[in-house]
């Protein structure tokens, strides 16, 4: 076998190959472009469902990077108003600069109104956020819900650069590849929206089921349950530690 070694120069990766001689085998050298990465992914999943008379949102409080947990305790449910809710995955330096800006804006909004902006105002101030960093995005994945002055529930998906639409359910997160089929299975094509019971019992199953099979979720689950009538629920449920 013949022996390497790597030069790094002008921004280009030299690998030299030595002959049995130990000198440098010119037809063999290659060079490979270097390229900077601000991002990293933090994993985790998030969930959200409506039911009958209120929407449940979900997230895991594992922080990971590579195969090394950095956290055991982060959050990934954010409350911005009293009955909105944003649940996010991604990079946590990205989520948190996200959800303070949010904050600073609907704070603006509150002293200059007098009141709270509603859970369709903070859709689109999400949208536009996210937007607005387009060319160099926010590493972030949310879901979005609430409940407007009406009584009505709201549950938005958002992608990266601000798309978003109006969901029955929705997943994002290292885990969403197994936490959407359960979803699928049980609230698709206008199937009947679970009870509360029901719902509770879903979202600890979709979890569980994700925390065994992805090495990014787990520890803890932290559950927000957003009712109709605006009342506002938290619950905490244990999840795998390995």
């Amino acid at each position: 076998m013949f022996n390497q070694s790597i030069v790094k120069k002008n921004e280009l990766l030299h690998i030299h190959h030595f002959d049995k001689n130990n000198e440098i085998d010119s037809s063999k050298n290659k060079e490979i472009p270097q390229r900077y990465n601000p991002y990293i992914n933090n994993e985790g999943t998030v969930l959200g469902f409506k039911g009958q008379d209120y929407i449940i949102l979900a997230g895991d409080t594992r922080l990971s990077t590579g195969y090394s947990i950095l956290s055991r305790d982060a959050k990934k449910l954010f409350q911005l108003t009293e009955k909105v809710f944003l649940a996010s995955s991604g990079m946590n330096a990205d989520v948190v600069n996200l959800v303070k800006n949010l904050k600073i804006r609907i704070e603006l909004y509150r002293s200059s109104n007098n009141y709270e902006p509603e859970v369709e105002c903070i859709s689109q101030l999400l949208s536009t956020l996210l937007y607005y960093k387009r060319f160099f995005p926010y590493y972030a994945f949310n879901v979005l819900a609430g409940v407007n002055s009406k009584g009505d529930l709201k549950l938005y998906g958002y992608d990266a650069i601000g798309s978003f639409d109006t969901l029955e359910y929705a997943s994002q997160g290292s885990g969403k590849e197994i936490v959407m089929p359960i979803l699928d299975s049980l609230l698709k094509d206008n199937q009947p929206k679970p009870d509360l019971e029901k719902g509770y019992r879903l979202a600890l199953t979709a979890m569980n089921s994700c925390s065994n099979r992805d090495i990014y979720t787990g520890d803890s689950m932290d559950i927000v349950i957003i009712h109709k009538d605006g009342k506002i629920e938290t619950k905490k449920s244990e999840l795998r530690k390995d």
